[in-house]
């Protein structure tokens, strides 16, 4: 059980360095077409794609991100 938690706990952590990896990268790249972007765009944007389709357009700031790293964390703390 403790391994179970552990490895989910692994998952979490990097999800959460995807994500914030993605939002910065976003400023060099925007449209996500070098490597690096694509691989980032694949990761993430299966937990953010949802939170996209939830939130309501906010103009051209993309809160997404911002809630789901909220959810991260509340998860890992649940986890605990």
């Amino acid at each position: 059980m403790v391994l179970l938690l552990t490895a989910f706990h692994y998952v979490l952590l990097a999800a959460q360095i995807a994500i914030i990896a993605r939002s910065l990268f976003s400023w060099i790249d925007p449209a996500g077409k070098t490597p690096i972007g694509v691989i980032l765009f694949r990761l993430t944007n299966p937990i953010l794609a949802p939170i996209r389709r939830i939130m309501p357009s906010t103009g051209g700031i993309d809160f997404s991100p911002m809630v789901a790293l909220l959810i991260i964390l509340l998860l890992q703390r649940l986890v605990l």
